[in-house]
């Protein structure tokens, strides 16, 4: 028997003996980027893992619009910097007065850090940043999917920044695109922000999207 039709028959048999537990209605956080908060289904999705990934440029750009977005909200955010490469002179010194900074040397050391600070509990927002990260794609699945458990009892939102799609237990995801050039480092950080696109598709458990039927989103 296929492993999903098993999982239908465990639910069908919890549900007969009154023991399954009712859905909950999705809870988001705003993370204050307008146009990633609709690319993401309004928001990023509470005791949920969410993955922005980039292959390219943007990543860092991303960063420092989502730190600059919880400073605005008074927010404390934390960065585990899984290639300790954020570079603290591309945001302002109010964002920085907002973020907790975890640097780390690779991408299993990251994911324990997300584990130990998710169990914390307080802080609402916690990135990881696994782009630059070489062991990245060899982080074993069982690593997520404990990792979105405990997500899941702290409420908080996770977010995950990678190179390519590559968490089997992200709730929803969404990829980053935007094409830069030389010329561009004349450009201020709102015109770059306002070319980045987000192109959104449903993974399990996200709601909204198919990955058959992407849709692209323009930051205004």
């Amino acid at each position: 028997m296929p492993t999903s039709a098993k999982i239908i028959q465990l639910r069908e048999l919890l549900a007969a003996r009154g023991l399954a537990t009712a859905a909950k209605p999705r809870q988001c956080l705003l993370a204050g980027w307008p146009a990633l908060d609709h690319a993401f289904g309004d928001g990023l999705p509470k005791g949920g893992i969410a993955e922005l990934h980039c292959d390219r440029h943007g990543g860092a750009l991303a960063v420092a619009q989502l730190l600059h977005a919880a400073a605005r909200a008074r927010r404390f955010v934390a960065l585990i910097d899984g290639a300790d490469g954020f570079d603290p002179a591309s945001v302002d010194a109010a964002a920085l007065a907002h973020l907790l900074w975890v640097r780390c040397r690779d991408a299993a050391q990251a994911v324990r850090a997300a584990d130990l600070l998710l169990r914390d509990g307080n802080l609402p927002l916690v990135l990881i940043n696994l782009r630059g990260c070489a062991d990245a794609a060899r982080v074993p699945g069982q690593a997520w999917y404990r990792l979105q458990r405990i997500v899941e009892q702290s409420g908080a939102a996770l977010l995950a920044l990678t190179p390519r799609p590559m968490i089997p237990s992200a709730r929803v995801r969404v990829a980053l695109h935007a094409v830069f050039t030389l010329d561009d480092l004349e450009r201020d950080r709102d015109e770059l922000v306002a070319a980045l696109q987000f192109e959104t598709g449903r993974v399990q458990g996200a709601r909204g999207f198919s990955e058959d039927e992407p849709q692209l989103a323009e930051v205004g």
